[in-house]
């Protein structure tokens, strides 16, 4: 079932949203610095996972996902785990306001690191 996902896709598709989300918010929002801390952190760990990816599928070659991934544990889990916990900050207004339009693309991002904690996940 979660073989078949492209996770470097799935990657890819997280950064283009954080780009997206953080060029909709307003230059004159109080909360606007916070809303870009908050991006900037959920960028640094999708690039994180960027980073590790090849690694993991490096040890896949020789040992079963699972195997691989729980060998890189900490390192592949840690940024995700800050992924889903920052949009789901943002969905619940932890870190201001937000459109329609940007809760839209939270929740895109939020269910994408979902997917891709899916893929990491034991069966």
């Amino acid at each position: 079932m979660h073989d078949d996902l492209d996770i470097k896709l799935l990657l890819d598709q997280m950064l283009t949203t954080t780009d997206e989300l953080a060029n909709l918010f307003e230059q004159d929002d109080p909360q606007f610095a916070d809303k870009m801390h908050t991006i900037a952190i959920v960028k640094e760990n999708i690039e994180r996972l960027q980073t590790i990816y090849p690694d993991l599928l490096q040890l896949m070659k020789d040992r079963p996902r699972f195997e691989a991934i729980r060998q890189m544990s900490m390192e592949w889990r840690t940024p995700q785990v800050l992924i889903i916990g920052y949009s789901q900050l943002m969905q619940e207004g932890h870190i201001g306001s937000f459109s329609n339009e940007e809760l839209s693309l939270i929740a895109q991002l939020k269910t994408i690191a979902e997917q891709v904690r899916d893929w990491s996940s034991p069966r």
